[in-house]
Formats: structure tokens, C-alpha cells, sequence
């Protein structure tokens, strides 16, 4: 919808949000597997 009303490029879009938005998601992804790792190791210490 947004991309009709402001007749935006596929290209514009990728060049100026979709590199924020890989971003985004690997770094979320990276945060999620380390928190995993850090409450494993911690229920290992405590068991």
C-alpha cells in the first residue's frame, strides 16, 4: 500500500529499509541464540 500511494522503486525501497531491516533480524537472531546459550549454561550450573 505504501509503495502505490508514494509510487516508491523496488530498488529505493531495498537501498534505504531493507538493508536496516536485514539488520534488524540478524542482529535479533543473534541476540535470541546467545540468550539461549547464556540460560542454558546457567541451568547447567544450577543442576
Amino acid at each position: 500500500a505504501l509503495m502505490k500511494m508514494e509510487r516508491m522503486h523496488m530498488g529505493w525501497y531495498f537501498r534505504n529499509i531493507g538493508w536496516k531491516a536485514l539488520m534488524g533480524g540478524v542482529i535479533g537472531l543473534a541476540i535470541l541464540w546467545l540468550s539461549h546459550i547464556l540460560v542454558a549454561g546457567a541451568a547447567n550450573l544450577i543442576i
